[in-house]
């Protein structure tokens, strides 16, 4: 019997502008931690929420300019994540809404322009 592979996480590069800004803010507004830094000053980090995070660079950042998603989290609890949100002061760059393929949605902009957008599968059709 052959064994399949299973993917348990991903983890985007982000290259940003100001690596302490970043942190800063992966840390303050969206909960996140920060799982590693290398470097003294620190050029790398990794960020990490549950099972999911992303890898920053120091660099000339690079977000996608095409009105899509530079990460797409599917999450459980996205009201309960809007409220934690809400509380820390974030401020979504787009609303909470229902997406026309039946998800329910909002999305954060971070101080380099990229976009995150937090995202549920929508209960009862």
């Amino acid at each position: 019997m052959t064994s399949m592979a299973r993917f348990d996480a991903v983890f985007p590069r982000f290259l940003v502008s100001n690596l302490a800004s970043s942190l800063e803010f992966y840390q303050r507004q969206l909960g996140f931690r920060v799982a590693d830094r290398v470097g003294d000053p620190p050029v790398f980090a990794i960020v990490d929420r549950d099972r999911c995070g992303l890898h920053l660079r120091q660099g000339p950042p690079a977000p996608n300019r095409d009105g899509r998603w530079d990460a797409y989290f599917e999450i459980n609890g996205l009201n309960a994540l809007r409220v934690e949100l809400d509380r820390r002061g974030t401020v979504l760059s787009l609303a909470p809404h229902r997406a026309p393929y039946g998800r329910h949605e909002f999305e954060v902009t971070d101080p380099d322009g990229y976009v995150l957008c937090f995202s549920e599968e929508a209960l009862g059709g």
